[in-house]
C-alpha cells in the first residue's frame, strides 16, 4: 500500500450463487488520511492525560482491591517551543500489604 495512512471502503460486493462455490467481487476503495497535529492546548491536553492516566491507575487497582487513592495532584507546562505539554502526575495510594495476625 503506498499509503501511510488509509481508510478502507467497500462499495460494491457481488456474490455469485452456489454454482460457482460463492465465489465474490468486492470493489474495494484506498482513500489516503492526512495526519495533521491539532494543539489540544493546556486544558485538552490535561484531560486527555488524566483520562489516559486513570485508566492506568484503575487497571493497577483492579490487581489489588485493598489500594486506595488517597490524593491525585497533576502538573502541566508548555516545552520551550511551545509544542508540547509535559506534564507530572502524583498518585498517593494506601496499599495494604502487610499480614493480620494476633499479637501474642
Amino acid at each position: 500500500m503506498p499509503y501511510d495512512s488509509y481508510d478502507v471502503e467497500i462499495t460494491n460486493q457481488l456474490i455469485f450463487p452456489a454454482l460457482m462455490k460463492n465465489f465474490r467481487i468486492d470493489v474495494v476503495t484506498y482513500k489516503e488520511l492526512e495526519i495533521r497535529k491539532n494543539f489540544l492546548g493546556v486544558e485538552g491536553a490535561v484531560k486527555e492525560a488524566e483520562k489516559q492516566l486513570l485508566v492506568q491507575f484503575q487497571t493497577f487497582k483492579d490487581t489489588d482491591e485493598d489500594t486506595e487513592l488517597v490524593q491525585k495532584k497533576m502538573e502541566f507546562v508548555l516545552d520551550s517551543e511551545k509544542e508540547a505539554i509535559v506534564g507530572t502526575l502524583t498518585l498517593e495510594i494506601i496499599e495494604d500489604i502487610g499480614e493480620k495476625r494476633p499479637i501474642n
